[in-house]
């Protein structure tokens, strides 16, 4: 927690766009945004939290302000699957 990300365009931030090569954003505004990714070795969602810090007209930089997980039986759980899946950024672990 706590990582900073520099010179990001801002219409890069888009809600449904894929962000840091492997996070889905699920929500964005002009001073937040969450997004939502895959464990890799394991069949878990976690979100991430992020403040944006504008640069100037076309660039910001994010800050990770918090995470979190989201549980098998959240009402959320599948509806986020699915969206990973769509974009490719979920490959079933099959745990033994």
């Amino acid at each position: 927690m706590g990582e900073t990300i520099e010179n990001i365009f801002i219409e890069s931030l888009k809600e449904g766009k894929v962000f840091d090569r492997d996070e889905l954003i699920i929500s964005v505004d002009e001073i937040s945004m969450t997004t939502i990714r895959k464990e890799p070795d394991f069949n878990e969602i976690r979100y991430f939290i992020y403040d944006i810090n504008r640069i100037d007209e076309k660039l910001c930089s994010v800050h990770n302000n918090g995470r979190g997980e989201v549980d098998y039986g959240d009402k959320f759980y599948n509806r986020y699957k699915r969206k990973l899946k769509r974009v490719g950024l979920w490959r079933e672990n099959h745990i033994k």
